[in-house]
C-alpha cells in the first residue's frame, strides 16, 4: 500500500499536534510537513513532495481561499482538503 504524505497547515499548534497524532496512527500516512502560515507553507512546498495538503481556511498571512487559488494557478500535483473552526468556538 502506498504511503500517503500530508502537510498540515493551521496556526493552532494544539490542533496540528492532535491531527498529526490521529493521522499518523494509520499505517500508510506520514506527516511530512507542518506550517502555521502561508509563508511557512511556501517554504515547505519548495522542498517537500506531498500527496495531500490539509489546510485551515484561517491562517495569519493569507486567507485559505487565496492560498487554494494561488496553488491551483501554479498547477500543484496534490489534493487540498480544507477545514474551518467555527467562529463562535474559536473565540470562547
Amino acid at each position: 500500500m502506498k504511503n500517503i504524505k500530508i502537510i498540515l497547515v493551521d496556526d493552532h499548534i494544539v490542533l496540528r499536534n492532535g491531527l498529526k497524532l490521529l493521522l499518523e496512527s494509520e499505517q500508510n500516512i506520514s506527516i511530512v510537513g507542518e506550517a502555521s502560515s502561508y509563508s511557512e507553507l511556501k517554504a515547505i512546498l519548495q522542498q517537500t513532495p506531498t500527496d495531500i495538503l490539509l489546510l485551515d481556511l484561517s491562517i495569519p498571512d493569507k486567507h485559505g481561499l487565496e492560498v487554494i487559488k494561488e496553488l491551483k494557478d501554479s498547477n500543484v500535483n496534490f489534493e487540498i482538503f480544507v477545514f474551518k473552526m467555527p467562529y463562535a468556538e474559536r473565540h470562547l
